[in-house]
């Protein structure tokens, strides 16, 4: 009996139980872009590596040779966002069912550092959007201008534009979630804010007639 309770303790059937319970700090339900990547996590790089072992078999020397992998196929990224699902369900679980987490790696949660990102200056930018097809240009100034993500630019709608005082307010944000694509609130009450448009960006927009600049 005790050997079924444990093996009833793999780490698969525990990660369902925890996703299927998991809510953000605030007690609110996960977004479904958040819930998506974790599911992501677990089905493509945690579940096929440890899914089948029980909670405690789980060793420190596993995690690691686990997590030096994705550095080695040049998917560090895809790899410190795994670590991080995998140490939160274990630290879960040390809530009774496992003496101390294995994921005990020091920067293992944070991807290498990669190229830093550079700028575009005025001119630059304005040659990119002048370089775009028509229907993408002002989604190009917008974003390039106004500092918007390009999750909020495209989640703008003719509403949430105000050319009179040249404002634009991100009321919510776009995004694919698998092959769909998802409308929902900014992923912060930071997020939800009115950003000022430079002229010549408000001048742009009022060319197009409305529903027409993407």
């Amino acid at each position: 009996m005790a050997e079924v309770q444990r093996r009833a303790r793999t780490l698969s059937a525990y990660a369902e139980a925890w996703l299927a319970s998991r809510l953000t700090p605030s007690g609110a339900a996960l977004r479904p872009a958040t819930k998506f990547g974790i599911r992501n996590a677990l089905d493509n790089h945690i579940l096929p590596a440890f899914g089948d072992l029980p909670l405690d078999e789980i060793t420190t020397a596993a995690v690691r040779t686990w997590r030096g992998q994705f550095a080695a196929k040049g998917t560090d990224s895809a790899g410190a966002k795994a670590y991080g699902v995998l140490k939160a369900i274990l630290q879960t679980a040390e809530d009774g069912l496992i003496t101390r987490n294995p994921c005990r790696l020091k920067g293992a949660g944070r991807a290498m550092k990669r190229r830093e990102s550079v700028a575009l200056n005025p001119a630059e930018l304005a040659a990119l959007a002048d370089a775009m097809p028509r229907q993408w240009r002002a989604l190009t100034l917008v974003s390039g201008w106004c500092g918007l993500r390009i999750g909020e630019a495209a989640g703008l709608r003719c509403g949430d534009v105000d050319l009179e005082h040249g404002v634009l307010r991100i009321v919510q944000t776009a995004q694919y979630i698998g092959a769909q694509l998802v409308m929902g609130p900014p992923k912060s009450a930071r997020g939800a804010r009115t950003v000022h448009m430079p002229r010549h960006v408000t001048d742009t927009l009022a060319e197009y007639p409305d529903g027409e600049s993407g």
